[in-house]
């Protein structure tokens, strides 16, 4: 019994002895378990990365030539630019802000981070230095809000609620190339861009009187700048305010080539 004791104790100084050469194994070298250790600085370089690429745009250069302040770029990571329905997630931006002559005037650029390329500038001020442009990759879209107002104007004895877009006059290269608006509101924004089923509002044709459905189907030549909110949508009470937001989306159907769009009326302020 007293020799079975003594085993027991050999094999349990035998066995704290392997636990001490593990551990001390693992801490003078690879740890004794693997380890997927976080990599806090890719962040950093693709922020860095991106603020270079705006910083050598020209356009960026005149905007910093006409301010009279230091501006400060402001950047924005991957996924929280918007302006893109699809893929969001892999573009960042960069925005500058700054004052002309006591005029606010502002820039923004985005960038895509996987090819670090230049996808748009958008710029919003007085004095108009430069048209915004973008580019929309194959099977890919935009989203903008449109305008919302009350025609004060019109023929009837109410105010006429519409919602608008300044985005035109509008150069798209490569010539030939289809663009398909799609106009929702906001709610069916949100479902629009996580793919679950939408809805499109029926909207009346100012010139024709006719309901229309803005809903892709139409290249972009179909799109009217105005239309207006039917009343059973909308209140016609000027006092009561437009009480949902709609948004135009661009969709490029081309397989394989981007579109891009040049704007050359100046960008409207939702934008920035």
């Amino acid at each position: 019994m007293k020799k079975f004791s003594l085993l027991l104790i050999a094999l349990l100084l035998i066995g704290l002895a392997l636990m001490a050469i593990v551990v001390l194994s693992g801490s003078n070298g690879a740890p004794p378990f693997p380890v997927f250790p976080s990599k806090p600085g890719v962040s950093a370089v693709i922020k860095e990365r991106v603020i270079s690429v705006a910083l050598a745009d020209p356009s960026v250069q005149k905007f910093f030539n006409t301010t009279y302040e230091k501006v400060e770029p402001e950047y924005t990571g991957p996924g929280g630019t918007g302006i893109y329905t699809n893929e969001s997630a892999r573009y960042a931006g960069v925005s500058f802000h700054a004052n002309a002559g006591g005029e606010p005037i502002s820039l923004n650029v985005i960038v895509d981070t996987e090819s670090m390329k230049e996808m748009a500038v958008f710029y919003n001020g007085l004095p108009n230095l430069l048209n915004s442009w973008v580019i929309i990759p194959p099977g890919n879209g935009i989203y903008s809000m449109m305008i919302s107002s009350f025609n004060l104007s019109s023929p009837n004895k109410y105010a006429v609620p519409e919602i608008g877009t300044s985005d035109y006059p509008l150069n798209i290269t490569p010539g030939d190339a289809k663009l398909y608006p799609l106009i929702v509101n906001e709610n069916n924004l949100g479902r629009y861009l996580n793919g679950s089923a939408y809805e499109v509002p029926e909207l009346i044709d100012p010139q024709t009187g006719d309901r229309v459905k803005v809903d892709g189907s139409m290249p972009l030549g179909s799109l009217r700048g105005h239309y207006i909110l039917p009343p059973e949508i909308q209140s016609y009470q000027v006092s009561s305010g437009i009480n949902t937001w709609y948004y135009l989306i661009l969709v490029n159907k081309e397989t394989d080539r981007e579109v891009k769009i040049v704007y050359t009326s100046p960008f409207p302020p939702i934008y920035q």
